[in-house]
């Protein structure tokens, strides 16, 4: 299966889409017009890793499309990066984590902060000893 976050050329539109090549399955927002609105990338940063998260809601589930790079050297030089979704039914908090494979991704969500149209958040997090 393959996990899309698509940008249009001309920047008019946003779209998310799961499936197999040829056969998506899933494919948010149904209505290109407005998908900027639609969507959210958080940005949380601490010592050890940077976690982008493209979050979107649609029918009583919550999307969290992650990108996950965690510093192991000292060098500040990323090792690892995790990748997926975490799909949340809100009514119950069921959660499913879909984690991609990180050698397989094109592109990135730390890339998303050029896109002048979507929400972005960003917070520091500290360790508890300093």
């Amino acid at each position: 299966k393959i996990l899309s976050v698509c940008v249009a050329k001309d920047e008019s539109y946003i779209v998310y889409r799961f499936g197999a090549q040829g056969n998506i399955e899933f494919e948010f927002p149904e209505n290109k017009t407005g998908s900027w609105d639609k969507f959210a990338v958080s940005l949380m940063q601490s010592r050890l890793d940077d976690m982008y998260k493209l979050e979107f809601a649609n029918y009583g589930y919550k999307y969290e499309v992650y990108h996950n790079y965690e510093r192991q050297r000292g060098d500040g030089n990323y090792d690892f990066h995790s990748v997926g979704v975490v799909i949340t039914k809100v009514s119950t908090g069921k959660q499913t984590n879909l984690e991609g494979i990180s050698n397989s991704i094109i592109g990135s969500l730390d890339e998303s902060q050029k896109y002048k149209k979507l929400k972005i958040t960003t917070e520091e997090i500290k360790p508890d000893d300093d």
